[in-house]
């Protein structure tokens, strides 16, 4: 049975939150989790916090885990939407 682990990102995801968060994210990957993150506090994100998605995505599919968004803002809906970042959004704040 797999173990959940929901993070809450704080702030936006800009190239200036990315660096802090990046480590932290890739410390909480581990066999038979699954990962959750709260995107409640982020109303921006830039390409730098699109790429971390992505790497995020391509880090837990190679572990085969699962990542769902949780609480995403419409503007931030928005831009995921327009690159396709399909990752199991769940709820707007």
């Amino acid at each position: 049975m797999a173990t959940h682990c929901r993070i809450e990102l704080e702030g936006d995801l800009t190239v200036h939150r990315v660096a802090e968060w990046w480590p932290r994210l890739l410390a909480s990957l581990a066999p038979d989790t699954d990962l959750s993150l709260s995107l409640a506090s982020a109303a921006r994100i830039d390409s730098a916090g699109v790429q971390m998605l992505l790497m995020l995505r391509r880090e837990t599919v190679a572990r085969r885990m699962s990542l769902r968004l949780e609480d995403v803002r419409p503007e931030v809906q928005a831009l995921l939407e327009f690159y396709r970042l399909d990752m199991g959004v769940a709820g707007e704040v």
